[in-house]
């Protein structure tokens, strides 16, 4: 009886002893513990701070190239209707040509007595001159239009696959990363 009492004394301070350590070690594993929530919990609020900051900045920069994309639709449009204004004013040049042409070679069709550099025949050479001059300027000007208006639809091509990846960063970041990030719990223990 009496070493079944001693067993069980020397059980139940043993007991307590282990107790007593599994105090300090529960509280320092609770400190352990409240520090990785905390560090958790403010981990997951940078983390959100940081995507609400990348999703306001892809927006502006995406309202940006909105803007920019909308002025080269504007300057396109504008190059498109200059373009065919000095197409009809290449056509109606060309006209012209032909008519001066057709008086000059109707001139050169006059019996020899005729024939003469008069004040008419020198107006109309003049005319021709200034107007194939007016001519290829006007087709230099059309050659620089297309130009201009292939290069600003390149433009405005690059800022529309621009414009759809922001869309795509902005439905990554803000519809899927943000609503599965707001899904996220954590519990302080």
């Amino acid at each position: 009886m009496e070493s079944w009492q001693k067993i069980t004394l020397d059980t139940i301070q043993k007991s307590s002893q282990e107790i007593t350590k599994a105090r300090s070690l529960r509280s320092f594993i609770d400190v352990l513990l409240r520090q990785v929530a905390e560090d958790i919990f403010s981990r997951t609020e940078a983390t959100n701070v940081a995507f609400r900051k990348r999703i306001g900045e892809v927006k502006s920069t995406k309202e940006r190239l909105e803007d920019v994309h909308r002025e080269t639709l504007r300057q396109v449009n504008e190059i498109e209707r200059n373009l065919g204004r000095l197409e009809h004013e290449l056509v109606t040049k060309e006209g012209f040509i032909a008519a001066c042409t057709m008086r000059l070679s109707e001139r050169k069709k006059r019996p020899g007595t005729e024939l003469c550099l008069d004040i008419p025949q020198e107006t109309l050479l003049r005319e021709l001159a200034n107007l194939t001059l007016s001519c290829k300027q006007l087709e230099q000007m059309i050659t620089d239009s297309k130009t201009t208006l292939r290069y600003l639809l390149n433009t405005q091509m690059q800022q529309e696959r621009e414009i759809n990846v922001k869309m795509n960063s902005l439905k990554v970041d803000e519809v899927d990363c943000m609503s599965l990030r707001q899904g996220l719990e954590f519990q302080s223990f």
